[in-house]
């Protein structure tokens, strides 16, 4: 039988691509596999060190954590993550510098995400909204007994300490917004340009191989090879990300 050459470059075509996508991507530092034996089977205790405890807010339980600084405290920092990310998303590296900056860090897991309450009842027809969620953030304050914080938001987070400083500005010492939005849905706003999306997209596609093989192993590795394409391999530290996925 013969075969054409369009056929044969087709093939070779996507034999390049299946390995692109299996071998593609950021190479991962060399020993990543044994970092990740060895903090899979160590105590994990000292990630979450500071005062932890839940707060009742509306009749959900939200989970925080108070970092205390690392000298005089000059004041408090509260941060609210990402959708999908619960508190430990945030770096121990960002952590420790506002610590050694002067100030607390207050962290918390917002409802649906880590040690929070889950909202299995949630649905379109039965939603919570930005504002509970900025009622969970000022339950946290409240519980902590800080009367003013300086906030810093990402991505949904950012919409979440927009509403705190809208309904509670007097609980606001500054905002910090980082990759998000003031309203998403605002005709106004430019749309996001296609290149910038592409190339990212791109870029994450041999990533995703991580997730398909599935298991705690390969999640780490996803972690770490999503930390170097958006950051690089400077002040990287494989065994931190490890025991954060762990």
């Amino acid at each position: 039988m013969k075969v054409s050459a369009a056929a044969v470059g087709a093939l070779a075509g996507l034999a390049g691509l299946a390995l692109w996508f299996w071998r593609g991507g950021p190479k991962l530092p060399p020993g990543t596999d044994a970092i990740i034996e060895r903090v899979a089977g160590s105590d994990l205790s000292h990630v979450v060190a500071g005062e932890t405890g839940h707060v009742d807010s509306g009749g959900v339980r939200i989970w925080y954590e108070s970092i205390p600084a690392a000298g005089p405290e000059k004041g408090v920092v509260l941060l609210s993550t990402s959708m999908g990310g619960d508190s430990l998303f945030w770096p121990p590296g960002f952590i420790r510098d506002l610590g050694r900056a002067g100030y607390r860090v207050i962290r918390y897991d917002q409802r649906g995400t880590g040690a929070s309450d889950w909202m299995p009842e949630w649905s379109r027809r039965h939603p919570y909204s930005l504002l509970d969620m900025a009622d969970d953030a000022i339950a946290v304050l409240d519980a902590l007994q800080v009367e003013k914080a300086h906030l810093i938001g990402l991505s949904l987070g950012g919409f979440v300490a927009q509403e705190v400083a809208i309904g509670h500005p007097g609980r606001v010492a500054s905002l910090t917004l980082m990759s998000t939005a003031a309203d998403p849905t605002d005709a106004s706003l430019p749309a996001p340009r296609m290149g910038p999306m592409l190339r990212a997209a791109l870029a994450g596609i041999p990533i995703l191989r991580y997730r398909l093989l599935g298991g705690e192993k390969n999640l780490v590795k996803e972690i770490v090879a999503k930390t170097i394409s958006g950051n690089g391999y400077e002040g990287l530290d494989v065994e931190e990300l490890a025991e954060l996925v762990v």
